[in-house]
């Protein structure tokens, strides 16, 4: 996004709902892929744990872990979710696949199937972007940014549009 403080998608979503929010998101890592941070979701996740009592944790992700085995990267997500729920009795943890412009976002679907299968394990909601062709090659030149690896400032509010509708439907069960 170009401003992504203001325009990207988790704090679009955060405006949207109106609650009190705490977003921590670094550039360039992943469920295992700690990128030039060196901060990983599992030691992003125990500093959460010092000083924040949620109700609803999201966890998104898993492009920047594209050279992670599978297995691996389930066993990952299935780590960290259980980690926010020892830290947080009670708490929703909802998990979020990733997104890609094409032609990176041909290589979603491996990603996805292994977040999905962590998120499963650990008793975890799952929204996926991938299985939803919320980014497809038809609409990629629309909501792609120029690099061909992130979504654009459009592509963040479409993926904030999208993940509300799946999002409310977890927290808003019809009956």
């Amino acid at each position: 996004a170009d401003q992504p403080k203001r325009n990207g998608w988790a704090y679009l979503v955060a405006g949207q709902l109106g609650w009190p929010t705490r977003i921590d998101g670094i550039h360039g890592t992943g469920f295992i892929n700690p990128g030039e941070s060196g901060q990983d979701y599992a030691s992003r996740i125990a500093k959460l744990t010092k000083d924040a009592r949620p109700d609803v944790v999201v966890l998104e992700g898993g492009q920047n872990d594209h050279a992670s085995p599978s297995g691996e990267l389930t066993d990952a997500v299935t780590r960290e979710v259980g980690q926010v729920k020892a830290a947080f009795p009670g708490v929703l943890v909802v998990v979020c696949g990733p997104a890609a412009p094409w032609p990176l976002g041909k290589y979603m679907p491996r990603l996805d199937d292994a977040i999905r299968k962590g998120a499963a394990e650990a008793g975890a909601s799952y929204i996926s972007p991938v299985t939803q062709k919320w980014i497809t090659a038809e609409n990629t030149d629309e909501y792609g940014y120029k690099d061909g690896s992130h979504l654009s400032t459009a592509g963040h509010a479409y993926f904030a549009e999208r993940f509300l509708v799946d999002f409310r439907a977890i927290i808003h069960p019809a009956s």
